[in-house]
């Protein structure tokens, strides 16, 4: 699994990330930036901005077909 470089960087905010983006994916297992974006926006991450959370969730959509 590639590591998509600062989604990770503090990790407080992970395990909500990370349980979000897996509802997300359970719903829509090919979920546009949109979709994703809104889906995260209970979490507050204040290392990253969101813009590599984001692209880890898309990036596991493309990657992890027939996973979701």
């Amino acid at each position: 699994m590639r590591r998509v470089r600062g989604a990770d960087r503090r990790r407080a905010g992970i395990p909500g990330m990370v349980l979000a983006a897996e509802a997300i994916l359970s719903r829509n297992p090919h979920p546009a930036e949109e979709e994703v974006r809104e889906g995260l926006s209970g979490n507050i991450c204040r290392c990253t901005g969101y813009n590599a959370i984001v692209r880890a969730v898309l990036n596991a959509a493309k990657e992890g077909d027939g996973l979701w």
